[in-house]
């Protein structure tokens, strides 16, 4: 799966279950194992909780500041995870956002980002910083 929204992320902005310029929006950072042994995103997933343990590298202590919405675009200030631990053979190979509504098990998933400056990229636990693109979709747009 390339740089895209989880289907149910759609439906959500749709109904109004996800609020981009004012939900918490936060970052999980997804393992990509040696030998391709990492988790690979479904399309058709929800929650946080759908994603593995084993998939999630890392989550994002602090939430995406400065975003915007013009013109149905979202935005963000590129995103910094401070001593991000290596793993054994894993590196990250993907990020997701989501909404944090501070449990897995109703964190919404919005999109899932592995293709951009930085990713993949190997932990050895200085900083990791995901700097989103600057051409006209931005993160994404609906």
């Amino acid at each position: 799966m390339s740089n895209s929204l989880f289907v149910s992320a759609r439906a959500g902005f749709l109904a109004g279950d996800i609020a981009w310029d004012t939900d918490t929006i936060k970052v999980v950072f997804i393992s990509k194992g040696a030998g391709g042994n990492g988790y690979s995103a479904l399309t058709d997933i929800t929650f946080l909780t759908q994603i593995p343990d084993s998939g999630r590298l890392r989550m994002s202590e602090t939430a995406l500041g400065t975003k915007t919405t013009a013109s149905g675009i979202a935005d963000a200030d590129d995103h910094t995870a401070s001593a991000v631990s290596a793993v054994a053979n894993s590196v990250i190979g993907a990020i997701v956002l989501y909404a944090d509504s501070g449990s897995p098990s109703t964190s919404r998933l919005i999109g899932w980002i592995d293709t951009g400056t930085g990713i993949p990229a190997s932990p050895n636990g200085g900083d990791v910083t995901l700097q989103f693109s600057a051409g006209a979709s931005k993160i994404f747009m609906l």
